[in-house]
């Protein structure tokens, strides 16, 4: 039985990183088509900050610490919605657990390995927007006008 089990556990493991592994290729293709309209959609701004004197530069870091705020705040809203199931699931399942500690955990180091891996996932993802930022001409804010 213990074998049983264990070939179980698993595969309900490799299921799950697949799932998990699927979920982070579609949350990068997500966050690709939201930041690549989000700058299509500011074209016009980010024109007139160039025509300003921001340089490229500027405007690229512009782009990529919205895109990290952004982040921070998905992250917190996702810490706050763990917290909530966690508690949730605590309380439905005291009854079975036998030991008398937490069904659901995270760690500190889980936390800010997982709030690293978002900010480095956005900010690729953001270097990739901000590419597209540096190439609007200043001149493109006089021609829409």
């Amino acid at each position: 039985e213990i074998n049983n089990v264990k070939a179980i556990n698993h595969v309900l493991g490799l299921i799950f990183g697949v799932i998990a592994g699927a979920a982070l290729i579609g949350c990068i293709a997500s966050l690709v088509g939201a930041f690549l309209a989000n700058i299509d959609r500011k074209r016009r701004h980010l024109a007139v900050l160039r025509l300003l004197g921001f340089s490229s530069a500027a405007v690229s870091a512009y782009v990529v610490l919205q895109a990290l705020v952004l982040s921070l705040a998905g992250y917190l809203g996702g810490l706050g919605c763990y917290y909530l199931g966690s508690l949730l699931f605590d309380r439905l399942l005291v009854s079975s657990q036998a030991t008398g500690a937490f069904i659901c955990h995270i760690t500190v180091w889980h936390g800010l390995v997982a709030l690293l891996l978002a900010f480095l996932v956005a900010g690729l993802v953001a270097l990739t927007g901000a590419l597209r930022a540096i190439r609007i001409q200043p001149a493109e804010s006089l021609r829409e006008l």
